[in-house]
């Protein structure tokens, strides 16, 4: 199992983890996009009241939704089909979110090495996409 070090990320990008910029991109676009309120937030669960019905999701970052959550209230848009919990703000803050009753993956650490289509192919695979940085593209390139 991977252990993290002061300041490091989550590498996964599946439901519950990160968000993938793809993801925030097509958070614009309508698709199923309901509004909810915060119910409460406990231990990466976070219920919510979605049109009278209670709702439970997992997410590992829910620190950072508490906070948001007291700053600017509990109103919230849940899109399901897109795994997304968001916080209307000028800006759009999204949480990936996770079915409760569902597995969990673990959060990991590991910090992609590899940028070959293999190693990023098997990436999706493992930890539900990628992200490169661009300086370490530069630096790959000399």
């Amino acid at each position: 199992m991977s252990t993290s070090s002061p300041g490091a990320e989550c590498t996964l990008y599946h439901a519950g983890h990160r968000v993938h910029l793809i993801q925030v991109i097509s958070a614009s676009l309508p698709r199923d996009p309901r509004g909810a309120r915060i119910v409460s937030i406990a231990g990466g669960i976070i219920t919510v009241d979605l049109d009278g019905e209670e709702r439970r999701f997992r997410n590992h970052a829910t620190r950072r939704l508490r906070a948001l959550v007291e700053e600017l209230g509990l109103d919230v848009v849940v899109d399901q089909p897109r795994a997304l919990l968001k916080v209307p703000l000028p800006d759009l803050k999204c949480f990936s979110i996770a079915d409760a009753g569902k597995p969990w993956h673990r959060c990991r650490f590991d910090q992609l090495t590899q940028f070959d289509s293999e190693a990023l192919a098997k990436r999706s695979m493992t930890h539900g996409g990628f992200t490169v940085p661009g300086r370490l593209l530069t630096a790959r390139r000399g």
